[in-house]
Formats: C-alpha cells, sequence, structure tokens
C-alpha cells in the first residue's frame, strides 16, 4: 500500500455498505492515517485484523470497484481538486509523524520534505466511480498557491512561489500550511512561504503601516531616537480608510517640527511653559505635559507611526488646542473652536445634529444670504437713480 491509494471497508452495516478510505500515511505496521469521504482525518487498521471490519479490498491507484462490489454500495469521495487533495496529503503525512514520534518511532520515509503534489489520482479526482455522493456540506473546490510571508532568500513578502499543483522548489521543507525553499540564485538562506487561497495571495503583500520597524539600543532595550523615527514615518493610508476624523492630518508636520528645532515632545513642553508666560498652576500645564509625555512613548518606545494611527492624531490636535487657547491670553485661555480642531464627528453642544446637516443648513444660508445682499444692493443702485432723476427734473439740466 501506498499513499495516495484507496481502499474500500466493510464494516458489517445492513444495508451492505462500503466505505472508501484514502491512504494518507503509514504509521505502523498495517496502521494508515487516512481520510473519509465526510472529510475526517484518523489513524486505522487497513487490514482483516481490524475486529470492526468484516471485508477489506484495497484499489491501489485504481478507481474502479471489482466485480464483487456492486458501485451502488461504495461510500466513496465527491470530486476533488489536485491543489486540495495535495494540501490533505501534506497534513496527513505531518499527523502520520507526530504519531509515530510519540511511539518513539522514527520518521516515515521521505518525511523531511513532503511533495506539494497530489499523489496519483485518476483523471486529478479522488473518488471511485459510480460511487454514492458526498455528505452535504463538503467543501468547495479551492486553488491554492505557496506565497512569501517575509522578505529574504531572494523574494520579496508577497510573492507567489509556486501555484498548487505544481511542486515547491527542490529542497524545501514543509510542516502543514507553512514551508522553508532554498534561496533564489544569489539569494541568502532561504524564504519562508505560506500556502493560502489564490484570492488571498494579494493580502500577503500588505504591511501593517502602523509600526515602524523595531530598534534596540546596546543594552537590548526597545528603543529608537525620536529624530530617526520622525525620518522613517509615512503619510500613508491605513489598510481600510484613513483617519475617521475631519480637517487635515497633522501629525507629521507638528513632529517634523520639533525635529527641525532639535526637540521631542517632552522638550518641547518645557519650550513652550518658558515662552508662553502660562502660570505653572493652570491646569493645562499638567495636560500638555501628559500628553507630551505619551506622545513621545508611542514614537520612541512604542515605534508606532503615528501618522497612520487616529488616537495619536487626536492627541496631536489636543496639544494644538491648549497651544492656540493659551496664545491670546496665557491666563485666560479660550477653548470655543476646540471641536472644530479636534475634527469630532459630532460637536459639542449639538444636541444631536449631524455635523453634515449642519454644514448644509450653513452652506444654504450663506446661499441666501449672498441672494438677500445682491437684491439689497439692487434696491438701492435703483432708488439711487430715482433720487438722481428727480433732481435733474426739478432743477435743470445737472451740471
Amino acid at each position: 500500500m501506498e499513499p495516495g491509494h484507496l481502499a474500500l471497508l466493510n464494516y458489517d452495516e445492513r444495508p451492505v455498505c462500503w466505505h472508501t478510505r484514502l491512504l494518507l500515511a503509514p504509521v505502523s505496521g498495517s496502521s494508515w492515517l487516512i481520510l473519509t469521504p465526510d472529510y475526517d482525518m484518523y489513524e486505522e487498521d487497513l487490514s482483516l485484523q481490524n475486529s470492526d471490519l468484516v471485508d477489506f479490498e484495497y484499489l491501489g491507484a485504481s478507481a474502479n470497484p471489482p466485480p464483487r462490489i456492486p458501485a451502488g454500495s461504495i461510500y466513496g469521495f465527491a470530486p476533488m481538486d489536485p491543489a486540495t487533495l495535495a494540501n490533505y496529503m501534506v497534513q496527513g503525512r505531518v499527523a502520520a509523524d507526530a504519531l509515530r514520534a510519540g511511539r518513539g518511532l522514527g520518521p516515515g520515509q521521505g518525511a523531511a520534505v513532503v511533495p506539494a503534489v497530489p499523489a496519483p489520482a485518476v483523471g486529478g479526482v479522488v473518488g471511485v466511480a459510480g460511487a454514492a455522493p458526498a455528505a452535504a456540506g463538503a467543501p468547495a473546490a479551492v486553488s491554492y498557491c505557496w506565497v512569501c510571508a517575509e522578505d529574504g532568500g531572494g523574494r520579496s513578502r508577497g510573492d507567489v512561489v509556486v501555484h498548487e499543483p505544481g511542486a515547491l522548489p527542490a529542497g524545501h521543507v514543509v510542516l502543514g500550511d507553512m514551508a522553508l525553499v532554498p534561496a533564489l540564485q544569489g539569494g541568502v538562506g532561504a524564504s519562508f512561504v505560506k500556502r493560502v487561497t489564490v484570492q488571498d495571495a494579494p493580502n500577503m503583500k500588505l504591511s501593517d503601516l502602523r509600526v515602524l520597524p523595531v530598534q534596540f539600543d546596546a543594552q537590548g532595550t526597545r528603543r529608537r531616537e525620536f529624530s530617526t523615527a520622525v525620518s522613517i514615518m509615512v503619510d500613508g493610508v491605513p489598510q481600510g480608510g484613513g483617519l475617521q476624523l475631519e480637517g487635515p492630518t497633522t501629525s507629521l508636520n507638528l513632529m517634523k517640527a520639533m525635529r527641525d528645532q532639535s526637540m521631542t515632545p517632552t522638550s518641547y513642553h518645557e519650550h513652550w511653559l518658558r515662552t508662553a508666560d502660562i502660570p505653572k498652576s493652570d491646569r493645562s500645564v499638567y495636560e500638555h505635559e501628559c500628553l507630551s509625555r505619551i506622545l513621545e512613548s508611542l514614537v520612541t518606545v512604542d515605534q508606532l507611526n503615528i501618522c497612520a494611527l487616529q488616537g495619536a492624531e487626536l492627541v496631536c490636535r489636543r496639544l494644538q488646542v491648549i497651544r492656540e487657547a493659551h496664545r491670546v491670553s496665557p491666563t485666560s485661555p479660550d477653548y470655543s473652536a476646540a471641536d472644530y480642531y479636534m475634527g469630532w464627528k459630532y460637536r459639542r453642544g449639538a444636541h444631536g445634529v449631524d455635523s453634515g446637516l449642519s454644514s448644509y443648513v450653513a452652506g444654504e444660508m450663506r446661499s441666501d444670504a449672498a441672494v438677500m445682499k445682491e437684491a439689497r444692493k439692487a434696491r438701492e443702485e435703483a432708488q439711487a437713480r430715482r433720487q438722481h432723476q428727480n433732481k435733474k427734473g426739478a432743477g435743470g439740466e445737472a451740471k
């Protein structure tokens, strides 16, 4: 018996039913890891020594049952595409190796390198001619491919290495749906690849825009200098849309302004206190310091690309609200424009009125005011002409 072949098992059921089994990998003796037409995977003794069986027939690579077994009594597999078959073969080989390891047995022949192509099957379909249909709810055929999960081995993240049923490069090592493949010619090391559906393959190219490359100092502490962090920030659009706030993104411009002055958010806080003449007892001093320290931690310790974070943008906007409120009068801050600075979708005191509706009404009122202004100017001009004509009629021709 060989992996990828078929067998029929009779459990002495009434009416008679022969159950098809796909041989995935040997375990020990006549025990094999098998796959059922219901896509269950487990170990089973494929011989008449199995007390659960009353009859057994090994079909091998053939899908045709012997004359003694009526085709109508066979419970077989639904059509299976080669990619799905290859996936089950890989899973079976890995599971069988785990069972052998637990019993102190060595891995099966070729267990370290598992082929990514299906075992022999008639027409690329696992099944028996005239077999009964598979149980309802069997998984539909899906196309798979192997994609690089990270940069390495001369390949980039998201590069498709091979589409199934094509084979992975020689020398690959597979464990489940993960694998290591040799580097391309001229590359160094190996490439770490993952088996995904063809539809999901483009998503593997996407990286998390919100996180900067992590850097450690000489003592192994996670730390990045503020100026270098700002220099690699990208003001892009995160996956699923940009920041859900009104107004432009300000965080990158704010960070670059601090960097250009050789400052960090914390040192800029001290500079702001000295130049803004704000009383030290003002509550804004403590709030501004807390927000500044939070912002600096996000950049230097957490090493985040704050341009793509809505929470960080809100921190930056709040800092600017405090500074603007104290700009005109350091001792009597004016926070009347805070809602506009923050970009809230719903403003304070709007009493449940949508901001979009408020903008529409304001626009219509501006239009009406413009029309009324033009009408008033027209009336004034007409009245001025009438007065001018009256003066000409009373006093003769105007000179």
